[in-house]
């Protein structure tokens, strides 16, 4: 599933295996400036409990990559996370910069297995 964006793209990347399945996506605002607070929200279905697990964000900068960051998904969302269906959302500010701007957010659960995958395609 992709939805085409003023200025980008929002994409599934969500691989085979996950123990999620994302049912919709989006960023707010949909077309933002440099220094606006942009969300992505990701509406979800998980099949498997998971008590902890890891979030990675990757970015590269015309097709430069950036060290990615992990961080402690639980830290993000209350754990454990039970079977069912959620709405997740995060913020960042969108950055000053021109070119093409790609992100991608993947989160993990404690056994290393992909729970679901979003990428983000600006041109700016």
């Amino acid at each position: 599933m992709a939805l085409t964006l003023l200025r980008g793209t929002i994409r599934d990347c969500t691989p085979a295996g996950s123990i999620a399945v994302i049912d919709s996506m989006g960023i707010d605002p949909i077309s933002p400036q440099p220094g606006d607070n942009s969300t992505v929200w990701v509406a979800y279905d998980l099949s498997k409990e998971v008590t902890s697990g890891t979030v990675k964000y990757s970015y590269w900068l015309n097709f430069i990559p950036f060290a990615p960051t992990e961080i402690d998904l639980c830290s993000q969302e209350a754990c454990p996370i039970e079977p069912g269906f959620y709405n997740s959302s995060g913020s960042s500010e969108f950055p000053d910069v021109t070119g093409r701007i790609e992100g991608r957010i993947e989160w993990f659960d404690q056994d290393g297995t992909p729970i679901w995958c979003v990428d983000t395609i600006y041109s700016v």
